[in-house]
C-alpha cells in the first residue's frame, strides 16, 4: 500500500545539460522530494520552505524517466500527500513529469524563471545593467509576486507593440503567456506554497 504522504509535498524536476567523455554531452534528469513547512518570515517577507528532501537522478530519456522513480515516490507518498506543489521551470517535459506523476498538483512555474524571462525584457530594451532597465525590472518583478501576472503581462504587451522587432520580448511574452496560470505567486503564496 502506497504510505500517507504529508499535508503539502513539494515535487520539483529539471535537467541539466552534463559534460561526457569524448567531447559528448548528456542531460541528466533529476526529481526532488520534499515536505512543506508552514512559510516564515524573512527579510520582510513571508518564505515557505521545505524539509526532508530526497532526490534521484538519472540520464535516461523523460518518458523511462517518469517510470524509474516510481520507487521514490511511492516511498515518500506522493500519491496519498493531501496537497502537492510542483514548482518547476515550465518545461513540457516536466509538465508530462506531473501528469503522470500526480495531476491535480498545483503547477508553479518557479519565480526564478519568471523573473529571468521579465528581465530579459528590460535588458533587451534598456540595455543590460542600465538604471532604467534595473528600476522598471525591479517594479515588474515585485508587481508579478506581490500583485499577479495580469499588469506585467499587460506591460509586456503593451512594450510588444512599442517595440516589435524585439525577437526577445516576443519570445519571453510568449513563454509567460502561455504558463500564465503557473503565475499566480499571492494566490500560492497565501495557501502556504512555496514559488
Amino acid at each position: 500500500p502506497v504510505p500517507p504522504g504529508p499535508k503539502k509535498q513539494l515535487v520539483s524536476v529539471d535537467g541539466a545539460i552534463i559534460p561526457l567523455l569524448h567531447g559528448q554531452w548528456g542531460e541528466v534528469k533529476t526529481l526532488v522530494i520534499g515536505d512543506i513547512q508552514n512559510p516564515v518570515e524573512e527579510k520582510g517577507e513571508w518564505v515557505v520552505h521545505s524539509t526532508h528532501l530526497s532526490y534521484v537522478s538519472r540520464m535516461m530519456n523523460c518518458d523511462l524517466f517518469r517510470w524509474s522513480v516510481l520507487g521514490e515516490t511511492h516511498r515518500r507518498g506522493v500519491e496519498k500527500a493531501e496537497q502537492v506543489a510542483a514548482v518547476t521551470d515550465g518545461a513540457d517535459w516536466e509538465q508530462g513529469f506531473i501528469d503522470f506523476h500526480r495531476p491535480d498538483a498545483v503547477r508553479i512555474l518557479d519565480f526564478a524563471h519568471a523573473a529571468e524571462r521579465v528581465g530579459q525584457i528590460g535588458q533587451s530594451i534598456w540595455g543590460e545593467g542600465t538604471a532604467e532597465s534595473t528600476s522598471w525590472f525591479e517594479a515588474q518583478a515585485h508587481c508579478l509576486k506581490h500583485e499577479g501576472p495580469a499588469k506585467v503581462l499587460a506591460e509586456l504587451r503593451a512594450l510588444k507593440e512599442r517595440y516589435p522587432e524585439k525577437v526577445i520580448l516576443a519570445e519571453n511574452l510568449a513563454y509567460l503567456e502561455k504558463r500564465e496560470g503557473m503565475l499566480q505567486y499571492p494566490k500560492y503564496q497565501a495557501e502556504g506554497l512555496p514559488i
